[in-house]
């Protein structure tokens, strides 16, 4: 089911059943590590699916798995926060002092359908949907439940990880692609700086190392103010141990850290003009550069076909390219263990825009199978590549 109209018309068809699982959920929220009846919700659902289920991972936590071959995973969240919610709706929370005042519950009804469209599709690959419980408290506790799902191998043997958050500040029928990796690509560099014997004339490499030093230490100003590269210098070892000996060769060493292949690539262009500036008679200068964690790079490839997937289905006015928001935080772990893509769906009620982590939160619920469209040939494309 790779053509996005066909997938549409299937996602439009389980759009009444997604309000339906939103709306349950979000009148009997739960607070993180407490969301039994959501995961128990989401196990049987699942189950019904042929998913093999692992349930109690990281607490209350899931991983489902549906297949054999290639893995592509969905990640969801699924607490909600404390708070009194003050609309009035028919499915206002029942539960006293808690609410689902973020989106998590939207979030576990749009993976349950993007589960069963891709389920239904029976790909050539294998889906993990992973459940992952306790996000609201990441930042306290330091992303636990990620670490807890890496430990039991959430992602293990995982080529591609996809997430999605609803935004009550994106007009419905929208969608935000997050356009940079969540992690960053860090790769080491060192720079040789040899001096030669020239007529019985031996050169000194400190003073050329530290030329370089200078200039490595303004590209890194320029490309931080350039954003999503961060340049350093982490060490200068130099042959001579004594003062009143000429360094015959000095290693400059470094990281670069990139959200993209191409920032890393700029990084490596710039040194390397500035290699070419500081060669002279009787100095001899090298730049090497290993390649990175090779799974970073791979997640540009996964935002692409994120990306084309939904401007496939929405249309191209409708997908834009935005940059990091701190709800995905507790994304970020799980996407440095996978090549990974994440998107924001436009939920936002006309005329009422709501206001995340706030009482009157509410979504749009008319546009959830967009999301669940999205997710889904996305996940079949990946699959499939």
């Amino acid at each position: 089911m790779s053509n996005p109209q066909e997938m549409l018309e299937k996602a439009a068809g389980l759009s009444a059943q997604i309000i339906e699982t939103r709306r349950l959920l979000h009148a009997a929220p739960e607070l993180s590590y407490q969301e039994n009846k959501t995961a128990h919700l989401a196990k049987e659902r699942l189950e019904k699916l042929g998913f093999n289920v692992q349930s109690g991972v990281a607490g209350t936590g899931l991983i489902a798995d549906l297949g054999l071959g290639k893995t592509v995973a969905l990640r969801c969240d699924m607490d909600a926060l404390p708070g009194f919610e003050s609309n009035r709706t028919t499915y206002v929370s029942k539960t006293p002092g808690v609410m689902h005042a973020c989106g998590h519950d939207a979030h576990v009804a749009i993976v349950l359908a993007a589960a069963q469209l891709i389920a239904e599709a029976k790909p050539q690959g294998r889906l993990r949907v992973i459940f992952q419980p306790g996000t609201e408290e990441s930042e306290k506790d330091g992303n636990r439940s990620a670490g807890a799902l890496l430990e039991a191998g959430a992602l293990s043997d995982v080529s591609a990880l996809l997430g999605l958050h609803v935004d009550a500040t994106i007009e419905t029928g929208k969608a935000g692609i997050i356009s940079t990796q969540l992690n960053w690509q860090v790769s080491l560099f060192s720079i040789d700086v040899q001096s030669e014997e020239i007529a019985g004339k031996g050169h000194d490499a400190l003073p050329k190392a530290n030329s370089i030093m200078t200039a490595i230490y303004k590209l890194a100003s320029d490309l931080t103010n350039r954003g999503l590269v961060a340049l350093s210098l982490g060490s200068c070892i130099s042959s001579s141990q004594r003062g009143n000996i000429l360094s015959q060769q000095v290693c400059l060493s470094g990281t670069i850290s990139s959200t993209t292949p191409e920032g890393r690539e700029i990084a490596v262009s710039e040194m390397e003009k500035i290699i070419a500036r500081e060669t002279a008679e009787g100095i001899t200068i090298s730049l090497t550069v290993n390649d990175g964690d090779s799974s970073s790079l791979q997640s540009a490839t996964v935002i692409e076909t994120m990306k084309t997937a939904a401007v496939d289905l929405l249309g191209a006015n409708n997908v834009t390219a935005i940059t990091r928001k701190t709800w995905a935080a507790d994304f970020a772990l799980l996407a440095g263990a996978a090549p990974a893509s994440f998107f924001y769906l436009g939920a936002q009620i006309a005329g009422a825009r709501r206001i995340h982590h706030q009482p009157s939160f509410d979504v749009d619920e008319s546009g959830l199978h967009l999301g669940a469209a999205i997710l889904a040939l996305s996940a079949l494309r990946l699959m499939d590549a």
